[in-house]
């Protein structure tokens, strides 16, 4: 149940996920995991920042509909690294950033600027305003 991976994922000081996250649970068919995320999405359990990258919202939060942007984009970075199978090394490579910034985004020490953000989104062949609309329509919900 969608519910109880949840509130592991909490317990285990998770703020986000992935589908893949879900799907390797084993808890149910593709299908009916994408029907319970679509459900806790409407109830205002988890956000969707990303496609196919989840952010839990905790009852303080559902008002706004998202965590704040600081709190999830440590764990943003780092699921679309992964999606796009790069190593920090390679992320640091093509976005000329060094790997150890890049690590410390990804754990939470660092925020990524504007201009790294951008530096990202041109890497992963997304707009930065595209990621940057993302995240901000989900806050404003």
């Amino acid at each position: 149940m969608l519910a109880d991976f949840v509130q592991d994922m909490i317990a285990q000081g998770h703020v986000s996920f992935s589908v893949k996250d879900v799907q390797k649970s084993k808890m149910s068919s593709p299908e009916a995991v994408q029907a319970a995320l679509r459900r806790l999405q409407k109830k205002g359990g988890i956000a969707m920042p990303y496609r196919g990258f989840y952010v839990i919202v905790p009852p303080e939060y559902r008002t706004a509909g998202c965590l704040p942007p600081e709190q999830f984009i440590p764990d943003l970075m780092a699921h679309l690294r992964k999606s796009n199978t790069m190593s920090q090394e390679k992320l640091a490579e093509q976005s000329n950033l060094d790997r150890s910034f890049i690590s410390q985004i990804e754990c939470g020490r660092k925020q990524p600027s504007l201009i790294t953000i951008y530096q990202f989104a041109k890497t992963f062949k997304i707009s930065a305003s595209k990621l940057l609309a993302l995240t901000e329509e989900k806050i404003k919900k």
